[in-house]
């Protein structure tokens, strides 16, 4: 009876593993390299007339040069040990991004990954132009020089489909460029390289495989016709335009030495930072970034000289920066992560930050689903202010009211400076009426508010430090983006509620004319704003 009883649990367990791989690509174990490699020989080798065997687990994949090497060394010649690899950094893209991360998911749970030789770094993912191993120094220098002054402008890319190529050093799953894609890449490439033998340097092994960006890298033993199959009928028809994604660019960036250059494309021009940019007001050792002095002026020449010198109202490090007796800080804000139209444009604001300026200084952009704008920032009160400005906020009533957010700005203080989407000039004396009225009710119970808001009301883009070309971004903000924004501007709100977080917990506090079933702010036309 108990043989028996084990004898169904063990058919029942391989019943259950079978049903979980019916779905699985299998591992070849007698996958085999199309091309064995002398002793000796550089795998920078390619014979033209390999051909790949129907039966490997790789029977669709294209024979490729190994173009590239990080082992000049070991693969090249010692008179000819350097290398550069032009390269088009796509990790900006937001849908790149998406999509790229969602095909290697569906590797790790469609394969077994034994023999998965690495996952591309979704930051780092980018399509090769050109592999231009083993040359000598001078050619080095000159080729570096043709690329620094070559000429082009900005093009679209778009990937469509799931591909695999082979080479002398496995098999590579990429996101494959689409045919109109193909053409201009090769045309960029073949313009270049002209250009290249024109100063004499012959080059040593002309583009042949088709461009793409590599999802994942695996040994011979891998079932790359199996994924590719899988992946283009099961995923890439979930994904917008069944495509992986389109993207303009606008630059591409080589290696030299330990130093990554960019070298822009002739119509779209960089904000470049400023290294000799330093702080309007030195914060002396020992004193609170919290302190204030209205008397600064923000030289013409810094990076920044737009900005709206103001005080560094929040801390979060209370300990350091507020007297002893004082610690506590609370910020009333209007969270707008529920507005779909504020969510798509300081996605794009962002996006588009990104690929105008070098973001070397960039510290953060704001968390989307987090964006906001503060009411007021009350640090370093004691604990008996703390309670009683608590309270007022609890029990301040008001009614709900529209904002709009219409235009860049940027603010600097002793931490840094802020790129920011403003509120317009009727939002402002809203939100300055309501800051007005609920301080004098705290007055009223007896605290004295420490720093007036001075600073525009806005929703954090981003933030960086003085090196970053602040006036330069939001002049290109506001002329190339902006415009092309619904009604000109981020958008429109109704605010219901506010909210503070008070310990660990959030607490929000709602107009006295909003149903509390209803998201903080809402999304609304134009043609309603009531500019009160």
């Amino acid at each position: 009876m108990i043989y028996t009883l084990y004898l169904l649990f063990w058919l029942y367990a391989n019943y259950l593993v079978n049903a979980k791989n019916v779905n699985q690509c299998i591992d070849d174990p007698n996958g085999t390299t199309p091309y064995v490699i002398p002793e000796g020989q550089s795998i920078l080798y390619y014979d033209p007339d390999v051909t790949i065997a129907a039966d490997e687990p790789f029977s669709t994949c294209a024979w490729v040069p190994e173009g590239y090497t990080d082992t000049p060394a070991r693969d090249c010649p010692a008179d000819a040990q350097y290398v550069l690899t032009p390269s088009i950094l796509m990790a900006s893209s937001l849908q790149l991004r998406k999509t790229m991360t969602q095909a290697q998911r569906f590797i790790i749970n469609s394969s077994s990954n034994k023999s998965i030789e690495y996952f591309q770094d979704i930051t780092e993912m980018h399509c090769s132009i050109q592999y231009y191993s083993c040359y000598n120094y001078t050619e080095y220098l000159i080729i570096q020089n043709v690329i620094k002054n070559f000429i082009w402008n900005s093009f679209t890319l778009t990937f469509n489909n799931v591909t695999c190529d082979v080479s002398n050093s496995g098999i590579y799953i990429l996101a494959g460029a689409d045919s109109s894609s193909q053409k201009k890449l090769f045309r960029f490439v073949d313009k270049l390289e002209k250009q290249i033998n024109n100063e004499g340097v012959q080059i040593k092994l002309s583009r042949i495989e088709k461009f793409h960006m590599t999802i994942a890298a695996a040994n011979y033993t891998y079932p790359s016709d199996c994924i590719v199959d899988k992946l283009n009928k099961q995923l890439v028809p979930t994904f917008k335009n069944k495509q992986f994604g389109s993207v303009l660019v606008c630059c591409f960036r080589m290696l030299i030495g330990d130093t990554y250059t960019n070298y822009y494309a002739q119509d779209f021009n960089q904000c470049i930072d400023d290294p000799n940019a330093t702080a309007p007001y030195v914060v002396p050792e020992g004193q609170s970034i919290l302190y204030y002095d209205p008397d600064v002026t923000v030289a013409a020449d810094e990076p920044f000289s737009t900005c709206a010198w103001v005080p560094e109202g929040y801390t979060d490090t209370p300990a350091r920066d507020c007297p002893a007796d004082a610690q506590y800080v609370l910020t009333p804000t209007i969270p707008m992560g529920s507005s779909l139209q504020l969510r798509k444009t300081m996605t794009q604001a962002q996006r588009f930050i990104i690929n105008s300026s070098s973001d070397k200084s960039v510290i953060y952009f704001q968390d989307i689903p987090e964006i906001h704008c503060s009411i007021q920032y009350y640090s370093c009160y004691n604990y008996t202010e703390y309670l009683i400005i608590q309270k007022v906020i609890k029990n301040f009533i008001w009614n709900s009211f529209t904002l709009t957010f219409d235009r860049v700005t940027c603010d600097v203080s002793t931490n840094g400076t802020y790129i920011l989407a403003k509120a317009d000039t009727p939002s402002q004396r809203k939100l300055f009426r309501f800051v007005d009225k609920l301080e004098k009710q705290i007055n009223n119970e007896g605290v004295q508010i420490k720093v007036p808001r001075l600073e525009k009301f806005h929703l954090t883009i981003a933030s960086a430090n003085y090196t970053y070309p602040s006036d330069c971004i939001v002049d290109k903000l506001n002329k190339q983006l902006v415009p092309k924004f619904k009604n000109k501007q981020f958008g429109s709100v109704l605010v219901c509620c506010s909210h503070m977080k008070i310990g660990n917990t959030v607490t929000k506090y709602y107009a006295q004319d909003c149903n509390k079933n209803h998201p903080c702010v809402l999304d609304i036309k134009q043609n309603k704003i009531e500019y009160n």
